[in-house]
């Protein structure tokens, strides 16, 4: 788990082509973020999750078999 700046964070999902398909946003009061997303219905894929807060930028790809 890593350690993020207190604030408030967006949460997106792009596709392999760059498109948004998934958007939430999220506090961490303590340093810590944590939010569920689920995958059923989603086309087989690599998509890109990323958190940010405007200062910070935080990504991993997620692969949906």
């Amino acid at each position: 788990m890593y350690q993020i700046a207190i604030g408030d964070y967006s949460l997106k999902v792009y596709n392999f082509f760059g498109v948004q398909v998934y958007e939430s946003a999220a506090n961490s009061a303590d340093g810590t973020l944590q939010d569920t997303i689920s995958l059923i219905g989603w086309k087989t894929g690599i998509y890109e999750v990323v958190i940010s807060n405007g200062n910070h930028r935080y990504s991993k790809k997620v692969i949906v078999r």
